[in-house]
């Protein structure tokens, strides 16, 4: 429930596409931010495309996704309420 001292927290565009897709999640962000986003009662992502293990489809649109596997690294950092942005 929220409540008068409630914390929203909005995240610009996020991505784990292409330069993302073999990074190392421990580099990804800097403590002061994760510190910042965990402490947010209620933080937003915009998750630029779906997080899925299918395969990108240019005649269909599906140029940008990211490996489920970023998912559990978006839940440990408080981002738990996705807005997706489908990209064409």
């Amino acid at each position: 429930m929220i409540g008068k001292d409630t914390v929203l927290t909005f995240t610009g565009d996020i991505s784990f596409t292409k330069h993302f897709a073999d990074a190392d999640e421990n580099s990804i962000l800097d403590e002061s931010v994760s510190d910042f986003l965990r402490s947010s009662d209620y933080c937003i992502g915009n998750i630029e495309g779906p997080i899925t293990n299918g395969t990108p489809d240019p005649s269909n649109h599906f140029k940008h996704y990211s490996d489920p596997i970023w998912a559990k690294f978006l839940y440990e950092h408080n981002i738990r309420i996705w807005s997706l942005d489908r990209k064409s």
